[in-house]
């Protein structure tokens, strides 16, 4: 009868064990399959973003943040919100900005630690990047450093080795040289008369060399560096001569952009140089 009780207690405690295995291993699986608690989900949000208090959703995944509220209002009128998701071990960035007290590179660190937190494996994202008065950042930041301000966070696509180096040949052409061969591409690409490209390339020479005096005989970085992006005026004229200029200088540069960042510890952006 010892012998039965002892069994039964034995049964017991192994068929518990299993139980709480089972649980367990349940759970690692939901983890896997994107199954990530929203409750947890939240308080990483909690931790890592205490001043967005207000506004603030978390729902099947789906994180979405309301820039607080700032006496020196953000005058973009982009949508206030910062939205990515979590689904099986990848995070997936929908929509970053800036808002009035934090920088695009603080929230951008903060969402990565808090990818890190819950294991993730990468973020991924497709780069269409706009700042003040709509000039694509990702074109900018090429011209100005050879690789795009995500790049510089450590997100990486397939072909950035490749890409950079064609880049960086751009970079260091004189730039009516580029000029010309940009206005070319870029008409052929939209269709227009290539029998007027000439005059449209001398017309636009002038204006710019006109709005900007000290940019001639540079190269393409030399000019696109000296520049005061941040400092003009959304409506002062040159801006729309700013923008037109990165519009086509697009079909220039070699980029993909769907880009991704590598969260696993080996390759930790925290720790790199670039973060």
């Amino acid at each position: 009868m010892a012998k039965g009780k002892l069994a039964t207690r034995r049964r017991t405690r192994g068929k518990r064990t299993r139980r709480t295995h089972t649980k367990r291993n349940k759970r690692h699986i939901n983890r896997q399959r994107g199954g990530t608690h929203d409750e947890e989900i939240r308080a990483l949000v909690e931790h890592y973003f205490p001043e967005f208090t207000e506004g603030t959703r978390v729902k099947e995944g789906h994180v979405f943040l309301t820039c607080p509220a700032s006496a020196n209002p953000d005058p973009n009128p982009d949508p206030n919100v910062i939205h990515f998701h979590i689904t099986d071990n990848h995070m997936v960035l929908d929509y970053l900005r800036r808002c009035s007290e934090l920088r695009g590179k603080d929230i951008l660190q903060r969402i990565i630690a808090m990818g890190q937190a819950l294991s993730l494996h990468t973020i991924k994202l497709q780069d269409a990047s706009l700042i003040r008065c709509d000039f694509p950042l990702y074109t900018l930041s090429i011209l100005q450093h050879g690789e795009t301000w995500y790049h510089r966070m450590g997100f990486r696509s397939p072909t950035y080795e490749e890409d950079r180096e064609i880049n960086e040949v751009l970079r260091q052409e004189k730039w009516e040289d580029f000029v010309y061969e940009m206005f070319y591409r870029h008409e052929a690409r939209i269709g227009r008369d290539p029998e007027k490209i000439q005059d449209r390339i001398r017309t636009y020479l002038t204006k710019w060399y006109r709005a900007f005096p000290y940019t001639y005989g540079l190269t393409v970085a030399e000019v696109v560096n000296r520049i005061n992006w941040k400092g003009i005026p959304c409506d002062h004229p040159h801006t729309n001569l700013l923008r037109d200029f990165l519009d086509r200088a697009y079909s220039m540069l070699e980029y993909n952009v769907n880009v991704t960042l590598n969260l696993r510890p080996q390759n930790s952006p925290l720790h790199t140089e670039n973060a």
